[in-house]
């Protein structure tokens, strides 16, 4: 007997292509309230990197440093580099945030069951920030003020139609950040109900298997 989930969960696919839309101006917040869960919530994420989502209640720059989450992947340092990137895309505002639905635990998980490939790039794209910061400010990124953290993403963030040559390669990290924090937040439960207003617990639909007895489905 199967059970099927009847709730829609964006892909991964979906996610990155509401990225770009975000990143082009074309979503607004209300029409992420209320256009379902294709680009539900996106509007947020990448907004607060451009300052234009308040921040009620959300972690201050730095707290990220220490995290209450054992990582299996990235070293503490890392983890709390991710958690503060994730708590910018997607804060919590009247409904949670990226740091209230576990967004920075999930990304760690997937990256210790990833590819080799991909985990090298990640690191990379932290180590990128992490260089970046203290070229421009003589510290590292979780060690800013939030307007030169923000400043320093709207440097990558996609509303650019390009990037200067050194500034590519971070600009690829931001944006495949982008899509793991979204598709992790929207199949959490926090994103489901909190910023869907889907039920907590998903309606699924029981498939009954065939009660014929031998090769005789006549009846």
């Amino acid at each position: 007997m199967q059970q099927r989930d009847q709730s829609p969960i964006p892909s991964e696919q979906t996610a990155a292509s509401a990225v770009e839309e975000l990143d082009r101006g074309a979503l607004t917040r209300r029409r992420l309230l209320v256009g379902g869960a294709a680009v539900a919530g996106v509007a947020v994420a990448g907004a607060a990197t451009l300052g234009a989502v308040p921040r009620l209640g959300a972690v201050a720059a730095g707290a990220a440093d220490e995290v209450s989450w054992q990582p299996r992947f990235l070293t503490p340092e890392q983890a709390g580099l991710t958690s503060r990137l994730c708590d910018l895309i997607l804060p919590r505002t009247a409904t949670a945030g990226a740091l209230d639905a576990g967004v920075p635990e999930w990304i760690d998980l997937a990256l210790s069951l990833g590819e080799a490939e991909d985990q090298l790039a990640f690191l990379g794209g932290l180590a990128w920030i992490e260089q970046r910061s203290s070229s421009l400010h003589g510290g590292g990124f979780t060690s800013l003020r939030e307007e030169r953290q923000v400043a320093l993403l709207q440097e990558i963030g996609g509303a650019h139609d390009s990037h200067a040559d050194d500034l590519k390669a971070g600009a690829v990290f931001f944006s495949d950040l982008k899509r793991r924090t979204l598709f992790a937040y929207f199949t959490s439960e926090k994103g489901r109900v909190e910023a869907l207003g889907r039920p907590a617990k998903v309606q699924r639909e029981t498939l009954q298997g065939c009660t014929h007895s031998g090769n005789d489905h006549s009846a």
